[in-house]
């Protein structure tokens, strides 16, 4: 009866720490990058109340970072051009963001965007 006990009760513990893995991060960091033509963009989970705020953006001056909101079913649920410590929030049917950076020149342009969830 101890051992079934004692197995029950690990199995809970394996998936508990299992469930713990899944789940996204707290705060997440994401770095966008242009060199020339070639630029990145960054997908990443931006559920109801998650907080996205441009912490650093080493471009030419006018530059901005776009977050873009989908939802479950891919339709838009937003859009921001973001500068230099300026943040969004996502509203209540958003599931997905994607970040890119509004340039096209020759310079390279950096950008650190912090991903704060609830």
């Amino acid at each position: 009866m101890k051992s079934r006990f004692a197995l029950a009760l690990l199995g809970c513990a394996i998936a508990a720490s299992f469930g713990a893995l899944a789940a996204p991060p707290q705060q997440e960091q994401l770095n966008l990058d242009t060199k020339g033509a070639a630029g990145s963009v960054d997908y990443f989970q931006f559920a109801k109340g998650t907080q996205v705020k441009v912490t650093q953006l080493n471009c030419p001056p006018a530059v901005t970072v776009s977050v873009v909101c989908k939802t479950a079913s891919h339709a838009r649920c937003g859009s921001w051009y973001l500068g230099l410590n300026q943040s969004t929030s996502a509203g209540p049917d958003a599931e997905m963001g994607i970040a890119t950076l509004n340039y096209s020149g020759n310079e390279t342009c950096r950008a650190t965007l912090a991903v704060q969830r609830p």
